[in-house]
């Protein structure tokens, strides 16, 4: 019986224990192939068992390989004197020089050998016409062109004068236009390598527009611009227009030279003082914050080479990064643990808003992650740090410590924050940085491209901001900017709500006399030199001298058709009142809305 039961139950032990071998074989499978996929993760600098950001694809390539973009631009007076800071300069990572005595080529040869790379400015007058572009002697200027790229054959890059139309009698686009088109055409029968630069002071594009139009189409292969004025505009923390400038700058060439929308953009001048009102170490510490923010602003937004004016202060000035030959400045101390955070050739990852007024800019230097964050001149956050292994870094100091708890207070001043690769605690903060890698600079909101009008209040600021610090008063039960202290009214539009360089707009002020004013309050309404735009004068208004006669609010309107998205100092209108006798007047609402 019982040898008949074992005879039964065979063929059941032979299924269980084929089952048994089968799973063994399905496991052992599974934890060979999961070993082979980890081992290749690891192999890449991956991990499939943490979210860490080496898993987000991070850029690693930088768009300045092998190619710096940190440079300074001597004066005329520090261009005679390399020799008291040159090697302060480069040894601190600025590799790129603009400007140099083009009649003096063993100081050019100097800073060459020291390891320099040399950006050129093509400037010369005819005897005719000294002082102003030679448009009226060409074949004079071709002389001067050959003979001075002759003299320098390792400069590859040459700009067209020196910030036109400052330093010329001739201030004219066609002028302007007629020296570059010669210089580009002769430049490249010397070498089709060799570079030339369109110019224009400021942010100036609608000189710059001019030019173009007046016969430079398609003489330049790259943009050099100096927005110092609108870096003071990030002084006051209004960081929107310097980031959109190289955006305002395409918006300019798709509508005026399309083939050249691409071409490379530098910023071969920017800079800015000490402030007076501060304390030495105060300012310094301002000046330095200042530049840090315009570095990685002109980064972000793809600006090839930034050049800090200057290297030394000369002519009674206090921009330099240095104030004597050997006492270097908190600017330089900065810009040197600046390039030492994020690389002599920086990968930009993208930039973030943490919160209204604060701004946060990711960089990539291998295997760690920089963030540099900072607020509006009003407010502060809190940035949270994510988790252990982050370092917090003084910018002027160059002192890494571990942060004092999960978060730091993030105020005007720019914070440093270096992540290494396998950090997990910000993964989502980066992700959505990548995803505005490409994108320009919007407000927190989203910007302004989609609405039909943008508008200032003293209790709402909507796309508009006010320059100066205009008082704010009580207007009955509202109130009111009171523009008794200043001579005009300045006022900065968000370039978001620009979806091209010209815009057809309807200007709203609703504006009343200041009681007790001593005179009939007024302005002119202003736009930026250069600008072909048309005013129109509408309710209340005059496109001349508009006065303000009553006590009670009203409003004034003018409709301005192509009004540009950029002005050479910053703003796109100004109600010019000539002095504060005449600024006796009070304007509840400033409005801008977009005529379909």
């Amino acid at each position: 019986m019982k040898r008949l039961m074992l005879l039964y139950l065979r063929p059941f032990n032979l299924i269980f224990f084929k089952m048994i071998s089968l799973r063994t074989y399905l496991l052992v499978f599974t934890a060979i192939v999961m070993l082979i996929v980890t081992s290749l993760y690891c192999l890449a600098g991956k991990s499939i068992w943490s979210p860490g950001l080496s898993n987000l694809d991070l850029p690693e390539n930088s768009n300045y390989l092998n190619a710096s973009p940190w440079g300074v631009a001597p004066s005329h007076t520090s261009a005679w004197n390399i020799n008291r800071w040159k090697d302060a300069i480069y040894s601190a990572g600025i590799k790129n020089v603009r400007g140099f005595r083009v009649d003096q080529p063993d100081i050019v040869e100097s800073l060459r050998d020291t390891g320099f790379e040399l950006n050129g400015i093509l400037q010369w007058s005819s005897t005719k016409s000294p002082g102003s572009v030679p448009a009226d002697d060409l074949d004079g200027w071709e002389v001067y062109i050959r003979e001075t790229v002759a003299k320098f054959p390792y400069v590859t890059h040459w700009e067209v004068w020196n910030e036109p139309p400052n330093f010329t009698h001739d201030k004219t686009p066609d002028s302007y236009a007629a020296i570059v088109a010669r210089a580009y055409d002769v430049i490249k029968t010397i070498d089709p390598g060799l570079q030339v630069g369109l110019a224009a002071k400021s942010t100036h594009l609608n000189y710059m527009a001019q030019t173009i139009h007046a016969g430079a189409r398609n003489k330049f292969d790259y943009i050099t611009l100096h927005p110092y004025e609108v870096l003071d505009l990030v002084k006051t923390g209004y960081d929107a227009l310097y980031m959109n400038i190289a955006h305002g700058t395409r918006k300019m060439l798709q509508e005026f030279n399309p083939e050249k929308v691409s071409v490379p953009i530098r910023f071969t001048e920017v800079g800015t003082e000490l402030e007076d009102p501060l304390n030495g170490e105060d300012a310094q510490a301002h000046q330095a914050g200042v530049l840090v923010k315009a570095m990685t602003m002109s980064l972000a937004q793809g600006i090839e080479k930034v050049y800090w004016f200057e290297p030394m202060d000369t002519e009674g000035l206090t921009l330099g990064l240095l104030e004597s030959q050997s006492t270097p400045r908190k600017a330089l101390q900065a810009f040197e643990n600046l390039v030492h955070l994020i690389g002599d050739y920086p990968v930009y990852l993208g930039w973030h808003r943490p919160q209204q007024g604060a701004m946060q800019l990711f960089f990539r230097n291998k295997e760690q992650v920089v963030s540099i964050s900072w607020a509006d001149s009003d407010t502060s956050f809190r940035l949270a740090i994510g988790e252990k292994g982050a370092k917090v870094v003084d910018l002027v100091s160059g002192e890494s410590q571990a942060p004092p708890g999960p978060a730091v207070v993030v105020g005007a001043e720019p914070v440093a924050v270096v992540y290494p690769i396998t950090t997990t605690g910000i993964v989502d903060t980066v992700r959505s940085a990548l995803e505005n890698r490409r994108r320009p600079l919007l407000p927190y909101n989203g910007g302004f491209g989609e609405v039909e009008m943008i508008s200032i209040t003293p209790d709402s600021e909507n796309g508009i901001r006010i320059l100066g610090d205009p008082q704010i008063v009580s207007a009955g039960v509202e109130r009111a900017f009171d523009l008794s202290r200043q001579t005009s009214l300045m006022a900065v539009l968000s370039p978001s709500f620009f979806n091209t360089f010209k815009e057809d707009v309807e200007v709203t002020l609703e504006v009343r006399a200041k009681p007790g004013a001593t005179a009939t309050p007024g302005f002119n309404l202003k736009l930026d030199s250069y600008s072909t735009a048309e005013v129109v004068a509408g309710e209340n208004s005059s496109p001349g001298w508009n006065s303000i006669s009553s006590i009670e609010f009203y409003r004034k309107t003018w409709k301005i058709y192509d009004l540009t998205s950029t002005g050479s100092f910053g703003y796109q209108l100004r109600f010019e009142s000539d002095s504060s006798e005449l600024s006796q007047y009070e304007v509840k609402k400033l409005s801008v809305r977009r005529l379909q």
